[in-house]
């Protein structure tokens, strides 16, 4: 998958840089509901690089994920670097 995403169109204090970001998702394997088994994320906004990756092994569903956001408005930067890890439990199998 290859998404594109534009948020804040509206909000006149954001940047035009700061508006857009763009991302890959690779999935490998699927399971007979059709969930992948695996997936590899990687993606850029104007704070940096973003990258993930989600392995599910039946009702438990890992992932681990890092991103770079820019959380300053108009002309000022300020990067912050956001490690994130789920777990989850599907209660629907």
């Amino acid at each position: 998958h290859w998404v594109f995403e534009a948020t804040e169109l509206t909000e006149p204090t954001t940047s035009l840089e700061n508006k857009f970001r763009s991302g890959l998702e690779f999935n490998f394997g699927t399971f007979s509901t059709g969930l992948p088994i695996m997936s590899l994320r990687a993606g850029y906004n104007k704070a940096g690089a973003s990258f993930g990756a989600m392995i599910n092994i039946g009702m438990i569903k890992l992932e681990l994920s890092r991103s770079r956001l820019d959380i300053a408005r108009g002309n000022e930067t300020i990067v912050k670097t956001l490690d994130t890890a789920v777990i989850a439990i599907n209660l629907a199998h």
